[in-house]
């Protein structure tokens, strides 16, 4: 089968780009947990593509037709979360004008989509634990359980063991999420996938954007050499980047544009002092994942733990990191 037309159907089939080893892995993965009732975990670095998995297992399961349900566990505060989750009796709380059924009970016969699992509360953490074992929830204020028939997928970008070891998860609910794991790749450990990836997301942003803009060879060799922090969500805004900015309308008489790799240097030096003018040269490689490493920690406020789990790494990880950072860069000192 030619190469094109295989990666195409993968495509369709996975809603995935990707054809490297660590993506043919990941699709057997797919197919092997998919027909199962297992409970699986999803880890991998932010930007990986974790809901992706998720709903590429649901939708090759014997749940399809039901309800995917999807929780970032990240973005809702703790009070709501539960609410959220497990549904509240009218009068449990100051707000809680009505009965709401929770997530876990709404999507009965389907499936839910625990993303970023390590940021759930301790007390939580035992209510979930039970809806696993039990596959009962009681909803806040209530004096009832309810039954529920969901398939849990949950995924982190944290090391769920340090957590473990660091008294901040159960262990307990660690193993009952871990039966399935599942590993993401980064993109920089996949990179012969990312010229399918630029081409997937200038043909979706110039279709969106009504404009064309192309990237010479030279161009998408650069890129493929890029360490992406942020992973595939990182590569496809700074696509988008390029097609907003550089881009031009279709209606242009046949004209075509080709950004090489200055321009690409451009771009991603735009809008790091307000404009894209009179910034230094790019950095090497190292140079920038040590800048981005310390700038995460600056955010963090020196604060180690958080630091790693911004960066999706182990504390052990963080450390070996900036050992070596210290010896590299100067001043660095001054900030860890």
């Amino acid at each position: 089968m030619d190469a094109g037309i295989r990666l195409e159907k993968l495509y369709k089939t996975y809603g995935m780009i990707g054809g490297s080893p660590p993506m043919q892995i990941l699709y057997e993965m797919i197919g092997k947990v998919a027909a199962s009732a297992a409970t699986v975990l999803i880890v991998g670095e932010t930007g990986t593509g974790k809901d992706l998995v998720a709903r590429a297992i649901h939708r090759h399961s014997d749940r399809k037709d039901k309800r995917f349900v999807s929780v970032n566990c990240a973005a809702i505060p703790d009070g709501l979360l539960e609410s959220e989750l497990f549904g509240h009796k009218k009068g449990a709380f100051t707000t809680a004008n009505y009965d709401k059924k929770g997530l876990l009970e709404a999507a009965y016969g389907g499936t839910v989509f625990l993303n970023e699992i390590g940021n759930i509360p301790p007390y939580l953490q035992a209510k979930i634990l039970d809806a696993l074992q039990d596959r009962e929830v009681r909803p806040v204020g209530d004096t009832e359980n309810k039954q529920i028939n969901v398939r849990f997928i949950s995924a982190t970008s944290r090391d769920l063991e340090d957590m473990v070891s660091d008294g901040t998860f159960r262990e307990d609910l660690f193993y009952r999420l871990n039966t399935i794991p599942i590993y993401i790749a980064p993109l920089r450990e996949r990179a012969e996938d990312i010229p399918l990836l630029i081409a997937h997301f200038l043909n979706m942003y110039c279709e969106i954007d009504k404009k064309f803009v192309a990237l010479s060879p030279e161009a998408i060799d650069y890129l493929s050499g890029l360490p992406y922090p942020g992973n595939v969500r990182q590569l496809e805004n700074l696509v988008e980047r390029a097609v907003v900015i550089e881009g031009i309308p279709r209606s242009s008489n046949g004209q075509q544009k080709i950004l090489g790799q200055s321009d690409i240097e451009r771009l991603l030096r735009y809008g790091s002092n307000g404009d894209s003018a009179g910034v230094k040269p790019l950095l090497t490689l190292k140079d920038v994942e040590n800048q981005y490493i310390l700038k995460v920690l600056k955010d963090c406020e020196g604060h180690r733990r958080r630091t790693a789990e911004t960066l999706g790494i182990s504390e052990r990880r963080l450390y070996i990191l900036l050992t070596r950072i210290r010896k590299e860069v100067a001043d660095a000192d001054t900030l860890i």
